[in-house]
């Protein structure tokens, strides 16, 4: 038999054991979840990281093909904007060489492309021979991305007054970035 106080310092031994083994199992339950929290910050962390680095690629890579995006947006029409440009353009072509211009139709067009849409637009132009064939040369070389897709000309002769006007109807397409 066991004497009295090694009963006791048995108890207390017992006590004490399971008192830390309850307080182990507690920090290592406590260690595990903030482990958890620990890998969860640190992805927010490198995904943040991540976003920055991308940012500043993406800043980077703005400014090394500005010139390039300035180049190419000479070559395409910026919403009404520049539609309002083209009707401009034309009306002072026409007013240089001494011709009558009318914008008969104006319409977007969607596209295929998610990025464009096409604006049809017809003009109808009346004047002598050389300078009507002089706006239809230039509206073919008009600086954006376009297409003659319709081309009509007519010439009346008036014999009383021994003079031709000629009269011609463009449809053309021009490729217009969507706002």
């Amino acid at each position: 038999m066991l004497n009295t106080r090694t009963q006791q310092y048995f108890i207390a031994s017992v006590v004490t054991f399971v008192s830390m083994l309850l307080v182990l199992l507690f920090m290592v339950s406590d260690s595990d979840s903030r482990e958890k929290q620990l890998r969860a910050d640190m992805q927010v962390i490198l995904d943040k990281e991540i976003i920055e680095r991308d940012h500043y690629k993406l800043q980077e890579l703005l400014e090394e093909t500005s010139d390039q995006r300035d180049n190419l947006s000479t070559h395409v029409l910026e919403g009404e904007d520049g539609a309002i440009s083209l009707l401009s353009i034309a009306d002072e072509m026409a007013a240089d060489l001494g011709v009558q211009l009318e914008t008969e139709q104006l319409n977007v067009i969607s596209s295929k492309d998610n990025n464009f849409n096409d604006l049809e637009v017809a003009f109808s132009v009346l004047g002598d021979e050389h300078s009507i064939m002089k706006i239809l040369q230039l509206f073919e070389l008009v600086p954006y991305r376009s297409e003659v897709t319709s081309l009509t000309v007519t010439r009346n002769f008036d014999s009383s007054a021994q003079s031709s006007l000629t009269n011609a109807r463009l449809v053309m397409r021009v490729s217009m970035i969507k706002e």
